[in-house]
């Protein structure tokens, strides 16, 4: 009597034994099958400018598997503000998809602008290729020489996920009592050695051209036979030339276009 009742715990314990086991995290980096990894990216990744008072947008990008079903985001873009200034950002399209409902700010300094935005609502997995938001710059240019470049930089990146308590693997196998969302945290490095639940970004750059009429990358005696044959034109002069429209009042070509080509002349 006493073996039976010892051999039924111990098949007993061999199948609690086995339960366990089946539900350890399996190691991610052998048994997941993680998609390629999320990024962050400008676009367009160069921009060039050959007025002052141009206004040009720049779109803070993503490219992300649905799989991944982000939710939020934290995302700071770094530029020159004596270069270009800052006029205005609005929320793309990449966690409304489907019509879910955002919350978000923005916070603006001298040279950066950080904007924090997450899902209210959860309709559709949000993933492809969209747009995080958009920037509006102003070319101020307080430069004195050619030609002049900024980055524009993605920094302090981070990106929230759904919750998904049926995932018992990394990112997503933390404690739900600790209210914690999953997160896919900045890493640059490629993958491997960087782990495949992380994400990393493409930043871009913007220049300006002034006083290059003829766009052959130099600002010289060309230039200026160019200009002074557009000299005194409007936008409906048959000389009319709107690479020799170089500052405000736009629209017609006078003194405040002389000057500034000659403060941008001879230089390469």
């Amino acid at each position: 009597m006493k073996k039976q009742i010892v051999k039924t715990m111990a098949i007993a314990f061999l199948v609690v034994l086995s339960i366990s086991l089946s539900k350890t995290p399996p190691a991610a980096s052998q048994e997941i099958q993680y998609p390629p990894r999320p990024y962050i990216f400008i676009d367009p990744a160069s921009t060039c400018a050959d007025s002052i008072g141009q206004v040009f947008n720049v779109n803070v990008k993503i490219n992300a598997d649905s799989w991944w079903d982000i939710d939020a985001y934290d995302v700071t873009v770094e530029y020159n503000s004596t270069l270009i200034t800052l006029l205005n950002a609005t929320e793309g399209g990449f966690l409304k998809q489907g019509g879910d409902s955002t919350f978000g700010f923005y916070d603006n300094t001298s040279d950066s602008i950080e904007a924090v935005f997450a899902k209210t609502s959860h309709s559709v997995l949000s993933g492809g290729v969209d747009t995080l938001f958009i920037l509006q710059f102003n070319v101020t240019c307080q430069y004195s020489h050619q030609p002049i470049s900024c980055n524009l930089e993605l920094n302090y990146t981070d990106i929230g996920l759904w919750m998904h308590p049926e995932r018992n693997f990394p990112p997503y196998n933390i404690n739900p009592a600790l209210m914690l969302e999953p997160e896919l945290v900045y890493d640059g490095r490629p993958s491997p050695p960087a782990a495949p639940y992380t994400h990393y970004t493409i930043g871009g750059t913007f220049s300006v051209n002034l006083g290059d009429v003829n766009n052959d990358g130099n600002v010289n005696l060309q230039d200026l036979v160019f200009f002074a044959n557009a000299y005194g034109s409007n936008t409906t002069s048959p000389n009319w030339n709107e690479r020799a429209d170089l500052a405000p009042p736009f629209g017609q070509i006078g003194l405040t276009d002389l000057v500034t080509f000659a403060v941008y002349y001879s230089h390469p």
